[in-house]
């Protein structure tokens, strides 16, 4: 009897049973027991788990949160999940096509004000404390025996948050200048703790360039207003800004709105990434 002959059969079946495996295995949703739609989010609920729950972001490297669209696998990859961490406010505007069931709304506590049709809540560090609350919270209730671990860790981050927005305010509040030229409309939080007034050139998505009118109308105010620095939140993208700039002789400064991960930035968290942002603003207030 001839051996090879006689095994063939069954190692194709084995190769062809192992390559279908990889591929499913490549083509779906990254694995994750809790999934999260917003860069801070990420490094909130990956500070207070550590390693005990595995965390991933279920929007892909460098997608905008509220461009997303979610596939079939992303949508059963959402609900088979222990948790959905999401930012509220209307940033995940997809969310109609996912199950509800095990998702948690990070902005519940966050009081509604003039700026409830901005979703960019985690720009005021004292809003992020409350989302990384929320997020401390369902790790107690779903991990209940390292509800002390959970604790301990919050309240750690919960004295940085403290001590960021301390220095926003020492910074900020003797600026001679209290006007920020904005690219979109992302900074209503943050101006609403600091005293700080957004003038934006796009709207809440950026998802539209401002017509004529609007264009003349913010090139004239940063001409009369003696306006140095227009702030964009791309590197890349500021074909607009740019514009404003050329007109009015302002100079372009990058602003964050920490949304996703930008080149230069892999190794920063939140904390980091806002104290860039503040010595940025600092610059642009400051002249």
């Amino acid at each position: 009897m001839n051996l090879k002959k006689f095994l063939l059969p069954f190692i194709i079946v084995i190769l062809l049973l192992t390559n279908a495996a990889l591929l499913t295995s490549c083509s779906s949703a990254p694995a994750a027991s809790i999934y999260v739609t917003t860069l801070p989010l990420l490094d909130f609920a990956q500070k207070i788990a550590g390693d005990t729950f595995t965390i991933a972001s279920i929007i892909p490297k460098g997608v905008e949160p509220h461009d997303w669209e979610p596939s079939p696998k992303d949508i059963a990859a959402l609900s088979a999940s222990k948790a959905v961490f999401i930012n509220g406010r209307g940033m995940e505007q997809w969310l109609k096509a996912v199950d509800s069931a095990n998702v948690v709304d990070t902005s519940v506590n966050i009081a509604v004000d003039e700026n409830a049709a901005d979703p960019h809540i985690w720009l005021s560090p004292e809003n992020a404390k409350q989302q990384m609350a929320v997020i401390k919270d369902t790790f107690v209730q779903l991990d209940p025996g390292n509800a002390d671990v959970y604790e301990a860790r919050y309240e750690d981050y919960a004295a940085q948050f403290d001590a960021l927005d301390d220095e926003f305010r020492t910074q900020l509040g003797d600026a001679p200048n209290k006007t920020i030229v904005v690219s979109h409309a992302a900074y209503g939080y943050l101006c609403r703790d600091y005293g700080l007034t957004e003038i934006a050139v796009e709207g809440i998505f950026a998802d539209a360039e401002p017509d004529p009118k609007t264009m003349r109308d913010i090139v004239e105010m940063v001409k009369s207003s003696g306006i140095k620095y227009i702030l964009s939140e791309s590197k890349t993208n500021t074909k607009v800004i740019d514009t404003i700039a050329k007109e009015t002789g302002a100079e372009v400064l990058y602003l964050s709105p920490i949304e996703i991960v930008n080149k230069g930035e892999e190794d920063d968290d939140y904390f980091s990434l806002m104290l860039k942002d503040l010595d940025t603003l600092v610059k642009a207030l400051g002249e």
